[in-house]
């Protein structure tokens, strides 16, 4: 049976500015992100998501549903605006955020995907923390992993996001339980443990035995049950960095449906089989990286040796 990718996270609007102009707009999102770019390799993606039933809503879900991402477990809020994000892109092609949103009551009637063992399940960024998403969160994470899906989570944390309490990183520490492979930045981790690396690196190992360390330019960073190993980053002179780890999730779960494999959410990753899976998540963000979309483009294919 072919596997179904799900992905839950928050949906805006990026409108990208360089010296002070705006040069480009685009829906995005962490999760958005990653849902479109698997759409575009021709995979099955449905987002479970939130949306203002305002004019930018209504584009957002049009450019999911062209792009092959089923909407029909995201919500629509009447009367509500959806969320705006200004990337402001710095002279190494960085980007730096400031977001408007508007601020949406609990989500009370909870619709659960009918998991199955070989479907892949992709959720991070702030939604995955929120205190008035969490019940409607783990409802549907338990049943994910009770099925045996495979999870995938990345944090997102910006730095100079809202600082983090202690009920926020305890739900972050709860997502990294319940996953199967945690993936995120060096920046990421820094934001969550305030701690130097090596630290850092015990504390994550406290909550998960499969987990990937991006650290820009620098070489990846894959742990399989505590054995460590790296993987080198191909040089490039990017057009923008905007989506650049969330292509690199999108990559892992590429590389997870072509094996085709369930995995269980209690399973160690092999080593081969986590730095084959870098190379696809490597591959998916230099692409992205290469053009001032989030996503890669229709019909990628990457070679991976």
């Amino acid at each position: 049976m072919k596997p179904r990718v799900f992905a839950i996270g928050e949906t805006l609007l990026d409108i990208i500015f360089e010296n002070g102009n705006v040069i480009n707009s685009v829906p995005g999102g962490s999760v958005l992100n990653l849902a479109v770019s698997l759409g575009r390799t021709g995979l099955d993606v449905e987002l479970i998501s939130e949306f203002g039933s305002d004019p930018v809503g209504q584009i957002i879900r049009n450019f999911l549903l062209e792009n092959n991402v089923d909407t029909k477990w995201s919500h629509i809020h009447e009367n509500h605006r959806s969320t705006l994000a200004l990337a402001f892109l710095d002279e190494n092609r960085n980007a730096s955020y400031s977001f408007y949103h508007d601020s949406i009551k609990e989500i009370k009637e909870i619709a659960v995907p009918d998991f199955k063992s070989n479907d892949i399940l992709a959720f991070g960024s702030t939604y995955s923390i929120k205190p008035e998403r969490r019940d409607y969160l783990t409802t549907i994470l338990n049943a994910a992993k009770n099925a045996g899906t495979r999870i995938l989570y990345d944090p997102n944390i910006r730095a100079g996001q809202k600082s983090l309490n202690s009920e926020l990183r305890e739900n972050i520490r709860q997502n990294m339980a319940i996953s199967t492979l945690v993936k995120g930045s060096d920046e990421d981790f820094l934001s969550i443990f305030g701690a130097d690396f090596n630290s850092t690196l015990k504390e994550i190992n406290g909550y998960c035995r499969n987990f990937i360390i991006t650290s820009g330019r620098k070489d990846v960073l894959l742990c399989s049950n505590g054995r460590y190993q790296t993987l080198g980053v191909p040089e490039i002179k990017p057009v923008s960095t905007i989506g650049a780890g969330d292509n690199f999730s999108a990559g892992i779960i590429y590389g997870w449906a072509q094996s085709n494999n369930s995995a269980g959410t209690d399973s160690i990753l092999s080593a081969g089989s986590l730095e084959k899976l870098g190379k696809y998540g490597l591959a998916f963000s230099r692409e992205v990286c290469l053009s001032m979309e989030n996503s890669v483009p229709v019909g990628f294919t990457p070679l991976i040796p």
